[in-house]
């Protein structure tokens, strides 16, 4: 096998085994290519035997003393090493062990790890493979995920390996192990003990899966695999509701639940976390006025209560997400006035390619024959806009708040003064002079 020349020198320097062990020898078997892969090492040395035997032309910096981890960098090198170890975890399924025993023994280090390919070691200094589990080279072989040891311990041990599970399979393009799968259902409520960041961590995981190790439809196998295994309850439970739930066959071949997925399947990246979401508030709208003209606020709503508390994303994400969805349905019939379709393309014209690409894909989801005739009209408008130099923002504009102001308005109005001139310019379609628009905010001034 390939091993960096620094590691070489590295294990030269602390005169015992110094393994390759993870995905990076996993991928190299694999694929023979190993570029896009973290490399993890370790051996029986301790974090302080290590730091005694290394000299300083490697870098060490601490990153998890309690579990004996380091990252070693060398020129441009990098390298996170652990110290063999034991690990022991509470009952409730939580990802953080409550006790690491260092050990020397690779066997005990090799059965603390997931799946079988995520516990394949290379000893460094020959390059030789090594199987402790048994399995993990015939499971390479065969394409499959299988846990190191039992799987009610695995998954007792650490509820957060039950997203993991479907995100390798989903990865690598493997198939899970019959005892393995039926285990994981079983263990399915493990999940429910997992902190939030760290579950919608795996979760964009599998939203980007395929991209990882180009796997055509990665992403769509690990969100059915998270339904097969019962996770959603535990993951996003607003999700249950869906599945099963009709839609008109007139406009949709799906289920709710199979239109989510379907949608997110043929989406690119950027918006599949709004994809699987955008449908989210169809069964309670159903429930609120026996139809689902209202989805796309209540499911606004809803994506961001799921985003802001169940799993805990970034504001920023939230925000972002929760304006696509409830406005997804936005001239969905294409019959807005073309005056007021630019409107609502200034007043959204940070999401607007975004928003053209969820309806986009909402549309290639129905599994019906797609016309995307009303999405190509808002995407004329906006392109027609760019095309026009009509502003934007009020920063497009040739006039400003000192303008304004000498006009004998207060602080207080500059605001609405702009972003009326500006929507004007919108209605008009057109980007109108600098006098034209100082005309214009005088004559809204005059109207209060």
């Amino acid at each position: 096998m390939f091993v960096p020349e620094g590691l070489r020198k590295i294990a030269s320097m602390l005169n015992a085994p110094l393994y390759i062990v993870g995905g990076f020898v996993r991928n190299q078997l694999l694929w023979d290519n190993c570029l896009k892969t973290d490399i993890d090492i370790c051996s029986s040395l301790t974090p302080q035997e290590v730091e005694e035997r290394l000299d300083r032309r490697i870098k060490i910096v601490p990153v998890n003393p309690r579990i004996g981890t380091l990252k070693f960098i060398i020129g441009e090198e990098e390298y996170e090493y652990t110290c063999f170890r034991r690990d022991s975890y509470p009952t409730n399924g939580k990802h953080t062990p409550n006790e690491v025993i260092f050990v020397t023994d690779i066997c005990e280090d090799a059965l603390r790890r997931d799946f079988t390919v995520n516990a394949l070691y290379c000893e460094v200094s020959k390059g030789e493979v090594i199987d402790p589990t048994g399995n993990g080279l015939a499971d390479l072989k065969n394409r499959l995920i299988r846990t190191t040891t039992t799987p009610n311990k695995v998954f007792g041990e650490d509820g957060l390996r039950l997203l993991r599970l479907a995100r390798f399979a989903a990865e690598l393009g493997f198939e899970i192990e019959p005892d393995t799968f039926e285990a994981a259902q079983k263990c399915a409520d493990r999940l429910a003990d997992i902190a939030p960041e760290r579950k919608s961590a795996e979760l964009d995981k599998i939203l980007y899966a395929d991209k990882k190790y180009d796997i055509s439809n990665a992403h769509y196998k690990g969100l059915v695999t998270i339904g097969k295994l019962g996770l959603w309850k535990y993951l996003i439970p607003e999700m249950e509701d869906c599945i099963g739930l009709s839609q008109r066959e007139d406009y949709h071949k799906y289920d709710v639940y199979n239109h989510i997925l379907e949608s997110v399947r043929v989406s690119p990246p950027g918006i599949r976390l709004t994809m699987l979401l955008h449908d989210i508030g169809k069964p309670s709208a159903i429930t609120a006025d026996g139809n689902m003209h209202r989805h796309a606020t209540i499911g606004a709503d809803m994506a961001n209560r799921i985003l802001n508390s169940t799993l805990r994303y970034p504001k920023a994400v939230t925000a972002r997400t929760e304006r696509l969805i409830r406005n997804h349905m936005y001239d969905i019939d294409g019959l807005t006035g073309i005056g007021k379709l630019r409107v609502f393309i200034q007043k959204n014209y940070d999401i607007i390619e975004d928003l053209l690409e969820v309806r986009e894909a909402d549309g290639r989801a129905t599994g019906n024959n797609y016309d995307d005739k009303i999405v190509n009209r808002m995407r004329t408008c906006f392109l027609e806009m760019k095309r026009k130099n009509i502003p934007l923002t009020v920063r497009d504009l040739d006039i400003n708040g000192i303008d304004i102001l000498e006009l004998g308005a207060i602080n207080i109005e500059l605001a609405d003064l702009l972003k009326g001139v500006l929507t004007q310019c919108a209605k008009e379609g057109r980007r109108m002079t600098k006098e034209e628009q100082l005309d214009w905010a005088l004559r809204l001034l005059n109207e209060k």
